[in-house]
């Protein structure tokens, strides 16, 4: 047992119990510090406990042992290994706080240096030390409080203990962990390579950046197991034990003594360039830093208690060397709380995390982490080393609709980086969020959207952020060309490409029509058919995505409507879906395979199954030819994104008013009203000319708010707020910042899939993006 080093094994045992409650664990408490005439028992929940440390007995003070009770020792240690992690320690705060309220204290009890006080001493100062948490709730609170705990039955018993069977208790204990330590093992070791190498690394016991602290440590290490010998012999060997623990603390103190008085050993700014050092290192995180924070702490304290014991021992408990050494100890500590609170910074490289930080300056606070068991830390290190896998990984090329910028938010939203975030302080929350903010206003979901603009087609997806792809020219025509992207604008679920009837330049053809696909693998688009658009209604939506990778047509010489399917792409027949309308204003996709009509009628929902016969959702709110105003209809109408769709229509007084139709109890086939409000008189004047929905990741349409802009070009973003408690609603109108010389937006009005709206500019080249409501601007996208 006593070759047992602070190990990954015995961080294992550890993570698996991390220190049980005792019956006196009130008493010995990392939650409170200790108090005069306070009788100490085993550590509390909240310490670690590693091998090394059960062979305790404090040395210091170890009187030639009487005689101890072994089943009630060993009932004590299996209480003691048994329990609950948990995580979380006392802060910094509340180390110093018990430090200088209990100094009156233990100044107390060491004034009478009795079996009885000794064992005050001993729990006293194991249990405020222990407050510090990590290593030094691992070195300290169990020594002095399991040490004390032992003095305790001294104190009244007769008869010599029995220490074979306590470590009996222990190593029994040990052995029902096996199992789970080589799952663990099995676990980690199934990680791809790059995480474990770091695994390895983290399990390694922390340099602490220094020989002259190492040193330290590894003399406190033997006078341990010298220690557990002495407790361990009987007679004779006993008696030369307990010589060679004093004569060993004696030489000790020799050799660690100047170390307290080196400013370069255990100074602030020593542990301020070992932290750094724990960060920048290829391996390094802020849990590793903060790994090294309490490396260098427990060493500081396990200095102070080697030079400390020197001096009681030879002097006895009232003496000013062990005053001043606590004294110095207190000021250290005080002063590392600082280095903690002032944190680490760090500036990225193009090694470390694939370069994605890269001259970006990151500043973590440890302050909330120094504190934290071991075994917390290294999970945090090993979701850091997860993340630093992943980000790697998006090096790796994907298929043709991949891209490096995709494949990054991917890592930033998956689970992993999550945890990081949410489970691993302040410093992974940091660490992701100074990631996300690179994105600025770029899309952070899929976008893969096609536009037509002064004769040009262009591309434009969320892997190249301000920026299009120009596809084709030729598309000059005497009249708008209708087109529809068949998607909101992530071909996740669906083909990438846009359905367009191309107009004739030619003005004696100017009502002559082509179907055609366009994609990125017909960048001149490919023709389907003819389709004459002489409409008689003025129609300013005659094509609209069928939610289904198609679209739906209203046009032809005897005016009908056409399905253009899935398999339209690979040359598949067109569904002549026939003329039950004479007439159509609008159309917008019902995202079911099919498209709303709206008409003289009313609102008509119609798909593959009911198009000779289609449903009608409701009727209008006066009739064309009531409507006191002059030229087409002023109606205008999109999807909502939830299978329904925002329309303004016209009251007889000429009022504009917002309704939202949605499917009636989830049927398809019937729809009702769910929201109707008045539409407020427009700051900029003007008419609504057109509506997008406000959309986030195709899935998450935002039903309170949409789109829409004026006659005047100007765009608004819409709210629909519920008035009070009742079932009426209100509308309100927040203008937003137009593009530069944007002037009237042309016919390109999309959703953005992310939030936001891209729109093209009459008489301006290139495409303009609002990111959502607190854009400040409309940004230019310009062509690659």
């Amino acid at each position: 047992l006593s070759a047992l080093q602070p190990s990954s094994f015995a961080r294992a045992i550890a993570d698996e119990a991390d220190a049980a409650q005792g019956p006196q664990a009130e008493e010995c408490s990392l939650l409170q510090g200790p108090r005069p005439g306070s009788r100490r028992g085993p550590a509390g929940p909240d310490e670690e406990t590693a091998p090394e440390l059960l062979a305790v007995a404090a040395p210091s003070l170890a009187p030639t042992p009487s005689h101890l009770p072994s089943q009630d020792v060993a009932g004590e240690i299996e209480r003691l290994l048994d329990g609950d992690e948990a995580d979380e320690t006392a802060t910094a705060e509340d180390v110093i706080s018990a430090f200088q309220d209990d100094a009156a204290a233990i100044a107390g009890i060491v004034k009478d240096p009795s079996l009885a006080n000794a064992v005050e001493l001993v729990q006293a100062v194991g249990s405020t030390l222990g407050l510090i948490g990590g290593p030094t709730g691992l070195v300290l609170s169990t020594v002095f409080c399991v040490g004390g705990l032992f003095m305790s039955y001294f104190v009244d018993s007769p008869s010599q203990p029995s220490v074979a069977d306590l470590f009996k208790a222990f190593e029994n204990r040990i052995g029902k962990h096996l199992e789970v330590i080589q799952e663990s093992i099995t676990n980690l070791a199934s990680v791809m390579t790059t995480i474990v190498d770091k695994v390895i690394d983290i399990s390694e016991w922390t340099t602490l950046g220094g020989d002259e602290r190492a040193k330290t440590d590894s003399l406190y290490r033997q006078i341990l197991s010298q220690t557990q010998d002495a407790a361990t012999s009987t007679g004779k060997d006993q008696e030369m034990g307990w010589n060679d623990v004093n004569a060993s603390y004696a030489s000790y103190r020799g050799i660690v003594e100047p170390y307290l008085t080196q400013q370069n050993v255990f100074a602030n700014t020593t542990l301020r360039t070992l932290l750094s050092q724990s960060l920048e290192r290829s391996t390094g995180s802020p849990w590793q830093a903060a790994m090294s924070y309490q490396d260098f702490l427990a060493s500081r304290v396990k200095a102070w208690h080697l030079v400390s014991t020197y001096y009681t021992n030879k002097e006895g408990a009232q003496n000013p060397h062990a005053e001043r050494l606590m004294t110095d100890l207190v000021d250290d500590i005080e002063g590392y709380r600082y280095v903690t609170d002032y944190g680490v910074s760090w500036t990225g490289t193009k090694e470390k995390y694939t370069g994605f930080y890269h001259n970006i300056k990151l500043d973590f606070h440890l302050s909330d982490i120094v504190n934290w068991t071991r075994s917390k830390l290294a999970r945090c290190n090993v979701r850091n080393a997860q993340f630093e896998a992943d980000l790697a990984g998006t090096k790796t090329p994907g298929d043709e609709n991949d891209c490096e910028d995709r494949r990054l938010r991917m890592v930033l939203s998956n689970e992993n980086s999550r945890a990081l975030a949410e489970t691993c302080g302040q410093a992974g929350r940091y660490l992701v969020d100074k990631a996300t903010e690179q994105w600025g206003h770029a899309p952070w979901y899929r976008v893969q959207l096609f536009f037509i603009h002064q004769a040009s087609a262009g591309y434009v997806t969320d892997c190249n952020p301000g920026y299009y792809k120009h596809v084709s020219d030729g598309w000059r025509s005497w009249l708008p060309s209708p087109y529809t992207n068949i998607h909101f604008g992530d071909a996740t679920n669906g083909g990438n490409g846009a359905i367009v009837v191309s107009m004739s330049s030619d003005p004696d053809k100017k009502y002559e029509g082509k179907v055609l696909g366009l994609d990125t693998n017909h960048p001149r688009a490919e023709l389907w058919e003819e389709l004459y658009q002489g409409l008689p209604t003025g129609i300013r939506t005659p094509i609209v995505r069928d939610g289904a990778g198609g679209a739906v047509a209203w046009g032809g010489r005897n005016a009908r409507l056409w399905h253009y399917t899935r398999q339209s792409w690979s040359g598949g027949n067109t569904e002549d879906w026939g003329d039950y309308f004479d007439k159509i204003h609008l159309m917008a996709s019902n995202d079911n395979g099919g498209a709303f009509v709206f008409n003289d009628n009313g609102l008509w929902n119609l798909y593959s199954t009911n198009y000779d016969k289609p449903t009608n959702w409701g009727g209008r709110l006066c009739t064309t030819e009531n409507l006191p105003v002059d030229g087409p209809v002023k109606q205008v109408m999109v999807e909502d994104g939830a299978s329904g769709v925002w329309l303004i229509d016209y009251t007889c007084d000429g009022k504009a008013v917002l309704q939202r139709w949605e499917r009636g109890q989830g049927r398809i086939e019937s729809g009702q009203i769910a929201v109707s409000a008045s539409v407020p008189a427009l700051n900029s004047g003007g008419t609504i000319v057109a509506l997008a929905p406000h959309i986030v990741n195709g899935y998450d349409p935002d039903l309170d708010k949409f789109y829409a802009v004026s006659d005047k070009g100007f765009m608004y973003m819409f709210h629909v707020e519920r008035a009070g408690s009742t079932s009426e609603y209100t509308l309100t109108a927040q203008e937003l910042p137009q593009g530069k010389g944007c002037g009237v937006p042309s016919a390109f009005f999309h959703s953005d899939n992310n939030g936001g709206v891209f729109f093209t500019c009459h008489g301006y080249t290139g495409l303009w993006h609002i990111w959502g409501g607190e854009s400040t601007k409309a940004y230019h996208w310009t062509q690659q």
